[in-house]
């Protein structure tokens, strides 16, 4: 056992080498940062699923919920009840594999060797981050998308309450805003004009999840462009070095 003061006390000693140290031990390895950033992206996770759920549901009842906002006629009226649970459930469901994406996400992250905290940074943390936001904005956007034709089908409103994490999708989009509400309108009377957002949609998650990953690539290409460059900056150093020294 080390000793922690000059002095013999007991009760230092073993709370110095049963925390202090192996404490330290686990810095030295990284695991203290590993586990921190996996704490971090984990209660992202279990709120992505939370929250979810919670627009899911919440958000149909009460007086600014989905069903008060409710009118006449089958379109915005009794087939928006419909509307309303399909929604709800459907959005439970998305909530539940944006949950399984970014659990997968971080189970492989955490995987990764740990070398330095700037070479875990750089090299495996900033890359899965932006294939996670890729992949969420991918699955948000695509349900959006599948929520709309769902409604232009049934000919009515259909809750989408997620729509509320991709606030940029729904301004301006004619069949995203009714009373503050997030939702989709279907209308049988309209089918092109109704139907087509919902297919742009679909055609926009694929467009940003290629460009997610994209990034990814464009990002690990300037990171080598620039590790390439860091170290040819000392050959280029060295001759100089000589050719001065010869000068004096």
């Amino acid at each position: 056992m080390e000793k922690n003061l000059p002095v013999d006390f007991e009760m230092a000693d073993k709370a110095y080498n049963d925390h202090v140290i192996p404490f330290l031990s686990k810095l030295d390895a990284g695991e203290v940062f590993k586990k921190f950033i996996n704490t971090i992206l984990k209660i992202a996770m279990y709120g992505f699923l939370v929250y979810g759920v919670y627009l899911s549901i919440i958000g149909l009842f009460g007086d600014d919920g989905f069903f008060e906002s409710l009118g006449d006629g089958w379109q915005k009226g009794y087939g928006g009840y419909l509307g309303g649970i399909v929604g709800a459930l459907l959005s439970v469901v998305v909530s539940w594999v944006g949950y399984s994406m970014l659990k997968k996400r971080i189970e492989q992250l955490n995987q990764q060797s740990f070398e330095s905290l700037l070479n875990y940074i750089y090299k495996h943390f900033l890359p899965r981050l932006i294939i996670i936001i890729g992949e969420i904005l991918f699955l948000l956007i695509l349900s959006v998308g599948i929520f709309q034709i769902i409604a232009t089908l049934l000919g009515t409103t259909v809750f989408a309450p997620l729509a509320e994490m991709i606030p940029m999708l729904l301004e301006g989009n004619p069949y995203a805003d009714m009373i503050g509400i997030p939702v989709c309108i279907g209308d049988y009377e309209d089918f092109v004009n109704s139907i087509t957002p919902g297919v742009m949609a679909i055609i926009t998650s694929f467009v940003v999840l290629m460009a997610y990953y994209i990034s990814v690539e464009a990002y690990k290409y300037l990171i080598k462009l620039i590790i390439n460059v860091i170290n040819f900056l000392p050959k280029f150093a060295i001759p100089l070095a000589i050719r001065s020294k010869s000068g004096n």
